[in-house]
């Protein structure tokens, strides 16, 4: 069954995409007898023989260059499992006319005779198609869809590295803080008999249970955290391959996040425990080693590990970024170090945050409330460590994310500006365009040449993506203008060496393939694969952006040069940028008006135009993380309400004793509040630092797991804002044990023990 198999756009604002088929009467070989004749096909011409239910009646399909209304054709609710139903068919032969296919096929669908080895007939299939072509089993799907999804997977991974890092240090403190407060009952019991193990068990059973719940809980709170998230991809998905996303829960998902909560929690909990039983039980019953612990001289040394593990973090992230991480190893090391850095420098955070309070017992000397406050976070180092961490983290993200996207935007408006001296004339929206099947027609270019003011319409850029396999997939470009973006990594180019027939391909695409300066690079093309080889490695590309540069020349050779998506006007001397966009753009209306050209959503951009798109993009692929920071603030208000809430419940005797020397009720309320605003203080000051040490640890890795290298921007405004968010949701968790604590009943607190 020969299909032409696409994905364009329909008119109108949102550029709705639809995928795009072209079929013959064989497909009634898949779909079963609809009444095809070759006559019906044949008089359907240049229209839509079929659509499904999720195009719109009045609708148009662009087209290259055009666009072909859908009015008229009936509705198939079969295809409404196509792409949610956005689906234009074709007759076979009109689908190659329309979007240039020159003859061409897109795919062929084998429908096997019964009985037939499907193993067997595969292999004489992969015998007839050609290394250039492959064959895919039913439930594979195309090899640019998993291409954008691997593509995505990094950026994922440092998400849940940042997040599992982020818990399972709450639980460390968490654990840590539970047997601090047993302490004393684990030496009664150990005096009495009880063996280490048995301890042991009971201690991380109990761990074990908690972290499997909170796995199930997660799996739950992820399907509403993902829904945004893949929402985001989908649209990728969409315009490459006409493919949409939803969430989907799996039973082996569930079992993972189980699993990575026991595991975690099992792991985070086992030095703490381990660290309770070794202690001397003597000491333990007597009180003196927990004031031991609370020493300045204490804490710096059980700081002193976790500062050298971050240490060890940001050497293993700034060897990854070396050659732009040419190696194969530089990825998982760069992400390895990242992990380790976020979560060793949070611990370091933790364990020395208590310390920062000393000084300020003393300024605050007048005030009962705040002195009170202090004096019991630097007591419960712990307790505070836990808050301030959980408080923390929430702004950490959003300081992140803000710097990156700074760093971003000053990036790109620095290299558009200082690279681009035109306006660039588009006839699609920003995003994945490389598969789209739609172009500017001859007659929008002919227009633009003639713009006064202008310089012609010279140069011609053309990509397309090669390889029919996942292994084998390459972005191949070229233009007219030799330009290489990026800086060399290995290898030179020799212009004229170029034109005769080399390549110069980016580090991606080196990483994956171990190709350097001197290999042969062999590149699909649809008449049969060509060998070209490689003088020189140029920066750039995230992951899945294997992309390869070859000579104009060469590419007519072998692929089809689509019309132009977008095109750069540069000025004539003596007209400025503004002057030249009220041009082009008065010449497009006057076409468009007189009937000299039929595209739609023709679109002019400066390069600050051009800046703005860029960065927005680099903020939707940062979505995820908002989503991330989002989560983290609930648990920050989690963590800071319960903490208080049990501290409240062990500190009754002492707030009873308060009460009966004659402290007022609203002190004691204050005193509460007054904690959990000098944790979110000391959140903002854990931010201001290891945040910006974080920060630039994600510059460094950016490049290898996102794709893009921005320079170091801390957005302090972020800090500021966001701090003081973090600072009112702790207040707020606050509220509840703050009212406990003034509604402290004297006699029933004096009896507690």
């Amino acid at each position: 069954v020969p299909v032409v198999q696409g994905v364009s756009l329909l008119e109108g604002p949102d550029d709705v995409t639809v995928t795009i088929l072209g079929v013959d009467c064989r497909v009634e070989v898949l779909f079963g007898p609809v009444g095809c004749t070759d006559d019906a096909v044949a008089a359907g011409g240049d229209r839509p023989l079929v659509v499904g239910p999720g195009v719109a009646e009045d609708g148009r399909v662009r087209t290259q260059g055009d666009s072909v209304p859908v009015a008229g054709a009936p509705v198939d609710d079969g295809l409404a499992a196509i792409g949610e139903g956005r689906v234009v068919v074709f007759g076979l032969g009109a689908a190659q006319r329309l979007f240039a296919r020159d003859g061409r096929l897109d795919v062929v669908y084998v429908e096997p005779a019964p009985g037939t080895d499907i193993a067997a007939l595969r292999a004489r299939l992969d015998d007839a198609v050609g290394e250039q072509n492959t064959v895919l089993d039913a439930d594979e799907g195309p090899p640019e869809v998993s291409s954008t999804l691997d593509a995505a997977l990094p950026m994922f991974t440092l998400i849940a590295v940042f997040a599992l890092g982020i818990g399972g240090m709450l639980v460390h403190n968490t654990a840590a803080l539970s047997v601090e407060e047993r302490r004393r009952d684990l030496a009664v019991l150990s005096a009495l008999g009880g063996t280490p193990r048995s301890l042991a068990v009971a201690t991380l059973g109990e761990a074990a249970v908690i972290g499997a719940a909170g796995g199930v809980v997660g799996a739950a709170a992820g399907l509403g955290v993902a829904g945004p998230i893949v929402a985001s991809m989908s649209r990728y998905t969409e315009r490459v391959a006409g493919i949409p996303l939803a969430v989907h829960l799996s039973w082996p998902g569930v079992v993972a996040a189980v699993a990575l909560g026991l595991i975690v929690s099992v792991l985070a909990a086992w030095l703490p425990v381990r660290r309770a039983l070794r202690a001397d039980v003597s000491a333990e019953l007597s009180g003196r080693d927990r004031r031991e612990r609370t020493t300045t001289h204490s804490q710096l040394r059980g700081a002193a590990p976790w500062a050298a593990l971050t240490v060890a973090g940001l050497v293993a992230v700034e060897l990854s970024g070396r050659d732009n991480g040419i190696e194969f190893w530089q990825v998982p090391a760069g992400a390895l170090g990242f992990g380790v850095v976020t979560l060793a420098l949070t611990l370091v955070g933790a364990k020395l945050a208590p310390l920062a309070l000393r000084p300020l017992g003393r300024a605050v000397a007048g005030s009962a409330p705040l002195r009170l406050a202090v004096a019991n976070l630097i007591r419960e180092p712990r307790r505070t460590g836990t808050m301030v961490v959980a408080v923390g983290a929430a702004s950490t993200t959003a300081f992140m994310t803000a710097g990156y996207i700074n760093g971003a935007r000053i990036g790109i408006t620095d290299n558009v500006l200082a690279d681009v001296d035109g306006v660039r004339v588009t006839v699609v929206s920003s995003g994945p365009n490389a598969n789209l099947d739609t172009g500017a027609s001859p007659e929008l270019l002919a227009v633009l040449d003639d713009v006064p003011g202008a310089e012609p319409v010279a140069r011609r850029w053309a990509g397309v993506l090669t390889g029919a396999r996942l292994d084998d997939l390459v972005f191949v470009s070229a233009g007219q203008d030799v330009t290489f973006d990026g800086e060399m990594v290995r290898g030179a180019v020799d212009e004229a060496e170029f034109e005769r027939g080399g390549a110069v391909i980016n580090v991606v695409l080196a990483r994956d393939t171990g190709l350097r300066p001197g290999d042969t690079l062999r590149l699909g093309a649809p008449a049969g694969s060509f060998d070209v080889p490689i003088l020189a490695v140029v920066e750039g590309g995230g992951p899945g952006d294997r992309g390869a540069q070859i000579p104009y020349d060469l590419f007519l050779e072998h692929y089809t040069v689509p019309p132009p998506r977008s095109v750069m006007i540069e000025p004539a001397p003596g007209t400025s940028i503004a002057e030249l966009e009220r041009a082009v753009l008065g010449a497009v209306d006057d076409a468009a008006a007189s009937g000299l050209i039929s595209d739609t959503d023709v679109r002019v951009l400066t390069p600050a135009d051009i800046a703005a798109e860029s960065v927005d993009g680099v903020s939707r692929e940062l979505a995820p993380f908002w989503t991330l920071q989002r989560a983290l603030m609930a648990v920050s208000f989690v963590a800071v309400l319960s903490t208080l809430l049990l501290v409240g419940m062990q500190r009754r005797r002492e707030m009873g004793v308060l009460g009966a020397v004659g402290m007022e009720p609203g002190v004691l309320a204050r005193m509460v509040l007054a904690e959990a605003g000098l944790v979110g203080l000391l959140g903002v000051a854990l931010t201001a630092t290891g945040g910006f040490v974080m920060l630039w640890a994600l510059n460094r890795v950016a490049p290898l797991l996102i794709g893009w290298a921005n320079p170091l921007a801390p957005d302090w405004w972020s800090l500021l804002v966001w701090g003081v968010v973090s600072t009112l949701v702790a207040v707020v968790a606050a509220a509840w044990p703050a009212r406990r604590a003034a509604h402290t009943e004297i006699v029933p607190a004096l009896q507690h023990e």
